[in-house]
């Protein structure tokens, strides 16, 4: 009997996560068609190339190993969580650490990167397909 049940309730977790990719590959192809109908903006392009960007940046996975441990004991001492973030806060605004840099050397550093040929490469192909979208 309840393996009966057991399979049952197999059975439905299945049936409803396969109605949900249904409904969510619907909408992703809704969603698709309504922005290649939109006008290609170039803070679009750039939002797009930024996005694909952060997704193959390696302090990406680092901000997702370490975000569920922080949410995780913020929710058990809440108080301790924000004494600690103002601390942090304090000492940043003591020690100014944007002073520290340059813009001049964060432009040198941002041009050494060996992403940034296909940032660019992302933005000029985003611009391109837009237009090709948008023709007649």
């Amino acid at each position: 009997m309840s393996a009966q049940r057991l399979a049952q309730s197999r059975l439905a977790i299945l049936a409803y996560l396969q109605q949900g990719h249904a409904s969510a590959s619907q909408t992703q192809s809704a969603q698709g068609t309504a922005s290649s109908q939109a006008q290609a903006s170039p803070w679009r392009s750039a939002g797009d190339a930024a996005r694909r960007h952060w997704e193959d940046h390696p302090a990406r996975l680092a901000a997702g190993l370490v975000a569920p441990l922080l949410s995780h004991w913020g929710g058990r001492h809440p108080l301790a969580f924000l004494g600690i973030a103002a601390a942090i806060g304090a000492a940043l605004v003591m020690v100014r650490p944007w002073k520290l840099m340059s813009v001049t050397g964060v432009l040198v550093a941002a041009l050494k990167s060996s992403n940034l040929a296909s940032l660019a490469m992302s933005v000029l192909a985003s611009r391109r397909a837009a237009s090709r979208d948008g023709e007649p």
